[in-house]
């Protein structure tokens, strides 16, 4: 059971939008409006977006007044993006280096 609700978190997580939202919010909390500006996507879009970060417990909505403010919702978001971070920069330099080696036996 616990690997199916982690299944559907790293499916949740899987949306490249959904990732730079919570990206963008790890240096504090944005208005809907201020998150489409800064990554120029249609705020229909961006809503549908924050609907589903928020349903899993990625982010939280306060409102003020007409506006509509996000921020991350736990400590350990920060973390798993950190992780997740971490283990691409190493994918990505596994590759480099995968990629060097092929060269010089080419």
């Amino acid at each position: 059971m616990r690997y199916a609700v982690q299944s559907q978190m790293f499916k949740m997580l899987a949306h490249p939008i959904r990732l730079r939202v919570l990206h963008a919010l790890r240096k504090g909390e944005l208005s809907v409006g201020e998150l489409c500006d800064k990554l120029d996507v249609e705020q229909t879009s961006m809503s549908q977006h924050l609907s589903v970060l928020r349903a899993n417990g990625f982010v939280v909505a306060d409102r003020r007044g007409a506006s509509v403010y996000y921020s991350i919702a736990d400590a350990v978001v920060h973390d798993l993006l950190a992780c997740a971070e971490h283990a691409s920069k190493a994918r990505g330099a596994a590759a480099r280096s995968m990629l060097r080696i092929v060269r010089r036996e080419a």
